[in-house]
């Protein structure tokens, strides 16, 4: 049987990416040549940091079931194991002598069935952190994968920019005082032995000093560094390098 690529879903993530970012300096540039008020130019970025916060959490999701397909002899043990576990002694024997494979997984489960082992509700596989991500990628995936999203967790730099990714995006989801300060947590130079903040050079253009952000459109659309990039278009480049680290050769 065929198993998912994780690197076809990486491929299709990236061009995804790559043409919102189109998209919004398409956009940006035509409101600006027409003299449209600021507030709704600043809506714009924030349409396009919501909606690429949002496929990267798709993303996320779908390359982690994938990468287990790939390989999924981990997640065949811990499923099997989990089964027997949860079913008491008497009632597993009466299961068996029907149905001598009813508490083990396919050997080679399709990507519905591992979607639905590991989110029997129905709703986006999502992680709070990277710390939950690379736990579970432990638990269910080949070292080969494993090594792959450790890439990110171990690198301070990619884990900080993917956790202010994932605060900015509940925070426009949201928009309470409690997302925005996790966003303001997010976007500042992390302070020594905390774990909020960001972290390397890459994200400098993306931090904020002492000073909160208030207005998200306004903190998107300024432009920062020696490139003068807009924020938005750099959170989109960022993205990308990010996620060209769960390519597998």
């Amino acid at each position: 049987m065929n198993t998912a690529d994780p690197n076809r879903y990486l491929d299709d993530f990236l061009v995804q990416v790559q043409d919102g970012l189109k998209h919004y300096s398409q956009v940006d540039s035509a409101l600006e040549e027409s003299n449209t008020p600021a507030n709704l130019r600043k809506a714009v970025a924030e349409d396009s940091a919501f909606r690429l916060g949002a496929l990267w959490e798709v993303f996320q999701g779908r390359w982690h079931v994938a990468a287990i397909s790939r390989d999924p002899e981990n997640f065949l043990k811990r499923m099997n194991k989990e089964l027997e576990d949860k079913i008491k002694d008497s009632l597993r024997n009466t299961i068996l002598a029907f149905n001598p494979d009813a508490l083990t997984m396919p050997r080679r489960p399709k990507l519905a069935q591992i979607e639905f082992a590991l989110d029997p509700t129905g709703f986006n596989i999502t992680f709070k952190d990277t710390e939950a991500w690379i736990k579970s990628s432990v638990r269910y995936h080949s070292s080969t994968y494993q090594s792959l999203v450790r890439r990110i967790s171990a690198d301070a730099e990619s884990a900080s920019f993917l956790n202010l990714l994932k605060k900015m995006r509940n925070h426009l989801a949201h928009g309470s005082y409690g997302s925005k300060a996790y966003l303001n947590r997010a976007c500042k130079q992390r302070p020594e032995g905390e774990k909020e903040g960001l972290v390397g050079a890459k994200n400098e253009p993306l931090k904020r000093d002492q000073r909160d952000v208030r207005d998200v459109g306004a903190y998107l659309r300024a432009r920062t560094g020696q490139s003068g990039e807009r924020r938005i278009e750099i959170i989109h480049q960022r993205t990308i390098e990010v996620a060209q680290l769960l390519r597998h050769q």
